[in-house]
């Protein structure tokens, strides 16, 4: 359910990142343990879990299936008010090959120490999930043979870290992308 924290685990990546007090997650239970490495806010809403990943992080990623809405809106948002540079891929479209390199162009410009990565939850789209695997585990693979390691993510796809090979972290925010 958590793409993000599932494939870093399933890779081999350190994943982490803020989570509202509690571990709550949108099904209302705590956030499994195995995803050992998430921070808890002091607060249980999702919007300062939201900025907090974002304003940990050097830049943002943002996968959704049409316009941002809701808190992936939010981290944009976010993204602006903290001057973070970031990219918006659309994936409405079916060229996944074409999205992969966008994105490993885009974190290839950026001296980014930390990426956040967001979208939208599973209970808004359904078929996030499955897209936004079929994008992040490319680029995660790719960043794994480069420079630089995806090595830190957050609760429910969004808020990623990506880092340079000497200081990995990725974090991921809300929503199940």
């Amino acid at each position: 359910m958590y793409i993000h924290q599932n494939l870093a685990l399933q890779l081999g990546i350190d994943a982490g990142g803020w989570v509202p007090e509690g571990r709550r997650t949108e099904e209302s239970v705590p956030l499994p343990k195995k995803y050992k490495n998430m921070m808890e806010t002091p607060s249980t809403d999702y919007e300062t879990r939201t900025e907090w990943n974002v304003r940990d992080s050097h830049a943002t990623l943002l996968i959704s299936r049409g316009d941002l809405k809701g808190g992936s809106a939010l981290t944009l948002e976010l993204a602006t008010k903290f001057k973070r540079p970031y990219l918006h891929v659309n994936i409405k479209k079916p060229e996944i090959p074409e999205f992969i390199d966008l994105i490993l162009k885009w974190l290839s410009h950026g001296e980014y120490e930390v990426l956040n990565i967001a979208g939208p939850r599973l209970s808004e789209d359904e078929e996030i999930y499955d897209k936004a695997c079929l994008i992040l585990r490319p680029v995660f693979i790719a960043s794994r043979n480069s420079n630089r390691i995806v090595s830190r993510c957050t609760e429910d796809l969004v808020n990623c870290r990506w880092v340079p090979a000497a200081r990995s972290s990725i974090y991921f925010d809300n929503g199940v992308v």
